[in-house]
């Protein structure tokens, strides 16, 4: 575990990205949402951002206000979009697996009598 307290830049750091974290949670979640009407995939993906966003920590120091909202929700969206992407085609690739051949061979049960 890392002690903050001593050391002032940490600690400064620290502080910033969980204002960060404050601030922009509820507009990353409802970006998410809107993207993939999933709450808790929205909140994964979310996460998912913010281990992003850590990564680019400097960067959103220096940013303005005004860059920074567009930084971070140019993220989010991106990792909303992309699972969507993923998603689609692991879903199309699941019903390419069933032929529709194998349906029209099934027969009618209703044209048979009794």
């Amino acid at each position: 575990m890392i002690n903050a307290s001593h050391n002032p830049q940490l600690y400064s750091d620290i502080i910033f990205f969980e204002k960060i974290y404050r601030k922009y949670l509820p507009l990353m979640r409802k970006i998410a949402y809107e993207t993939t009407y999933d709450y808790n995939i929205s909140d994964d993906l979310v996460h998912d951002a913010f281990i992003k966003l850590a990564d680019k920590f400097d960067l959103l120091q220096e940013l303005d206000e005004k860059k920074r909202v567009a930084y971070i929700t140019r993220t989010i969206r991106n990792i909303s979009l992309d699972y969507n992407k993923k998603t689609n085609i692991r879903n199309q690739k699941k019903h390419d697996l069933f032929d529709d051949s194998i349906i029209d061979s099934i027969p009618d049960l209703s044209l048979i009598t009794m």
